[in-house]
């Protein structure tokens, strides 16, 4: 199980009578994963669950979990800890059930709309794409931004005709698809700047 959360020392359910090993590090290596492959082995008289709690995986440590994941002796639950879900390999994602317990972010928009310039574009751009190097924002928090962004546009008289909206539901797509926040928000806030030149 895959739980994603911002605080990493979210409190577990249903862990009562059970065993905890608990393994917390910022960045999860190679080596942690070995060490938490040991311990999965050692026998214990009670179910056991693992939890490794972690701001990031390396790709090397979760292949490393791989067969682990997929196998785990008898009486021994792994669950895996993390802020984004964006840090895991699809072939991880695929294996486990993920449940996000992130609070849902209400986003502000903390620009004028209609105000947007070149220079506005590129800082914004800047902007969320270094939260999303920081795994600080990820497809959701994508999506939420979009939405919040089009929201703003009907509320400032900003309308898409059919084809702009289709392009719009293309780049939501593409967020869907895990694209950098640079090669979907760019689009949308130059169709924006567009649509407002146009208007003046």
């Amino acid at each position: 199980m895959i739980i994603i959360s911002d605080d990493l020392n979210e409190s577990l359910s249903n862990l009562d009578g059970k065993i905890v090993k608990s393994f917390e590090v910022e960045n999860f290596l190679v080596e942690n994963a070995k060490e938490v492959i040991n311990e999965a082995f050692i026998k214990e008289e009670r179910q056991k669950v693992i939890i490794i709690r972690a701001s990031s995986f390396t790709n090397e440590a979760q292949n490393s979990l791989l067969k682990l994941l997929e196998e785990p002796p008898s009486g021994v639950e792994i669950i895996l800890v993390a802020r984004s879900k964006n840090i895991f390999l699809p072939t991880i994602l695929s294996r486990e059930i993920v449940v996000d317990k992130r609070q849902k972010k209400d986003i502000k928009l903390d620009f004028d709309i209609k105000k947007l310039n070149s220079l506005k574009i590129l800082e914004l751009i800047e902007h969320y794409s270094s939260l999303e190097s920081k795994n600080e924002l990820d497809k959701f928090d994508q999506k939420e931004l979009f939405f919040a962004i089009i929201k703003e546009c009907f509320l400032k008289g900003i309308k898409f005709n059919e084809f702009e909206l289709s392009y719009i539901n293309k780049l939501i797509v593409l967020i869907e698809l895990n694209t950098k926040i640079a090669y979907t928000l760019s689009p949308l806030l130059l169709l924006i700047l567009e649509k407002n030149s146009a208007n003046n």
